[in-house]
This record gives C-alpha cells, structure tokens and sequence, in this order.
C-alpha cells in the first residue's frame, strides 16, 4: 500500500485490532481507555513504519472543525505585508494550523465577499 493511502483500517486490519482503538492510540488517549502497553507500543510503531499521516480533511468534517486560518492582506507585494504573513504562517505551523490567504488589492469588495463566504462555510 501506498504511504499517502495508509488509513486507520489498514492499520487494525494489518493489525487484527479495532479501528477505534488504533485511533484513541494515534490520538494519544491509549492509556486513557486503558489499552495495553504493548498494544500502545505496537500501533504507534505500525503507523510509524507505514509512514500514516492522518487526514486533516476527514478530520475537520468530522470534529466540524479546520485547523485553517483565514489571512487577508491587502497587498501581497508590500514586503512588510509579505513578512508578515510568513510569521503569521510559521507560528500557525507550530500549532498545527493551516492558512488560507487572501490578497484583497486594497479592494473592500473583495475582503467582504472572502468573509462572507468564509461564514457560509466556504
């Protein structure tokens, strides 16, 4: 299997354990639901060598939530703007965020439709 297709069922399935529990493993609640050591150990060390990486998209829909910060700047190619949105983008990193960049051209009209779509769900 592909690395970039390793799923949570390919994982119990490899593993002959339930999906729940390789996920309450990889979302480091194991010991929490009191799952073994050694089942612990054995997950993270299958996920680890399968190369897993989880789906941030399956993810968001299902805790209904993005991960993703909208950045509206109204001019790109103002280097002051420019930095600020590269310091805005590593510290959001760190905390596991994405952004989603806007460049309005100064233009009101364009900032209010990204917000308006961005509150529709967008």
């Amino acid at each position: 299997m592909k690395n970039n297709n390793v799923t949570l069922k390919y994982i119990a399935q490899t593993l002959d354990v339930s999906v729940t529990t390789v996920s309450r493993v990889l979302n480091g609640l194991g010991e929490q639901f009191r799952i073994s050591a050694q089942t612990i150990e054995l997950i993270l060390a299958t996920a680890d060598k399968l190369n897993y990486r989880s789906n941030n998209i399956a993810k968001g829909l299902r805790l209904k939530k993005s991960s993703t910060i909208g950045l509206i700047v109204p001019d790109i190619t103002n280097s002051w703007f420019a930095q600020l949105a590269l310091e805005i983008e590593k510290e959001a990193r760190k905390h596991h965020y994405n952004i989603f960049l806007c460049n309005s051209n100064d233009d009101l009209k364009i900032e209010k439709n990204v917000l308006l779509y961005s509150k529709a769900g967008w």
